[in-house]
């Protein structure tokens, strides 16, 4: 009976050894950035170890670092479920996973807790800001962007959606404004060439939005976003096989991208295929299309696909 017992207390300790071993080997190659190396990694060291909630909270990062926002939400209730303490990390990141699936209202509830856990960290305030800029409360997102700025006034992010507020009610002066202090902050980065994109294409000015989206690109050209915002340029010019080149390329980075799929469904109609347009309409509602594109998403619904979601 001792014999047994002493064999299974090894075999406990030689799988919570490994477990460690796969975990330290995830996060190593987290920080390089190999994603789906980590992934595998940490697929191992929960095999091994099914109970240690930083094994769950790690793989739910490598999932949100690639924009698989839906997929790393269960990981991260599972590490909420597992650990023992209030963690300022936990809470925002499952935030951000939320925010990415549009379901702002609850990402609020975790950031005022992130907050409430330590007060001096930027980032919540700026994603809380994001947030409320999502739910079209302007006032309080301006407030929470203010905030984040008076803890750290390098905040890139700051800018981007404080232009981001700005845009969205046409005041496009602002608007450019914040986004050139972003450029100040980080000019390698492509997120505010393609905010100035968008100025532009709000404004219809289309060529010149594509001219922004071509430079963002030049930065980084794995963004998503921008290969989406020019497709839909071209769409308005009438380059549709170029914009469904385009994307395409932009869901191959970012799956998830309900405004992605209202895109391309706009670019199935005009090349009258409306049996793909009604599929990927479809898709846009499976990621939670929000706002105004939902409002378009939804009278495209009811004119080729008759309502179906």
């Amino acid at each position: 009976m001792v014999g047994k017992i002493v064999i299974f207390m090894l075999a406990v300790l030689i799988s919570a050894c490994s477990g460690i071993k796969h975990y330290d080997k995830g996060r190593a190659l987290l920080d390089s950035k190999q994603l789906q190396e980590a992934k595998v990694s940490f697929d191992k060291a929960i095999k091994m170890n099914n109970d240690n909630w930083k094994y769950y909270f790690y793989r739910g990062e490598v999932l949100r670092c690639q924009k698989l926002y839906s997929k790393s939400i269960p990981d991260y209730l599972k590490a909420f479920e597992l650990i023992d303490s209030d963690w300022y990390w936990l809470y925002n990141n499952l935030a951000e996973s939320y925010q990415g699936i549009g379901q702002h209202e609850l990402a609020v509830k975790y950031l005022k807790t992130a907050i409430s856990i330590d007060s001096t960290k930027p980032i919540a305030y700026t994603s809380l800001a994001y947030a409320y800029n999502n739910l079209f409360e302007d006032s309080l997102s301006l407030y929470y962007y203010s905030e984040s700025l008076r803890l750290d006034s390098n905040g890139y992010h700051v800018y981007l959606g404080r232009a981001t507020l700005y845009r969205r009610n046409r005041d496009f002066d602002k608007a450019m404004d914040e986004y050139h202090n972003a450029v100040k902050i980080s000019p390698t980065r492509p997120e505010a060439y393609n905010g100035m994109g968008f100025v532009e294409m709000s404004k219809k000015n289309y060529s010149n939005a594509i001219d922004y989206y071509d430079q963002a690109i030049s930065l980084d050209s794995s963004y998503a976003y921008s290969y989406n915002n020019r497709a839909y340029c071209k769409y308005q010019l009438g380059q549709y096989d170029s914009a469904l080149d385009d994307v395409n390329i932009s869901l191959s980075y970012d799956v998830e991208n309900s405004y992605a799929y209202k895109n391309k469904a706009l670019l199935y109609f005009s090349k009258q295929q409306y049996e793909e347009g009604c599929g990927e309409i479809t898709k846009a509602y499976k990621y939670g299309i929000q706002g105004l594109y939902k409002t378009e998403i939804d009278s495209l619904s009811t004119k080729f696909c008759n309502g179906k979601q």
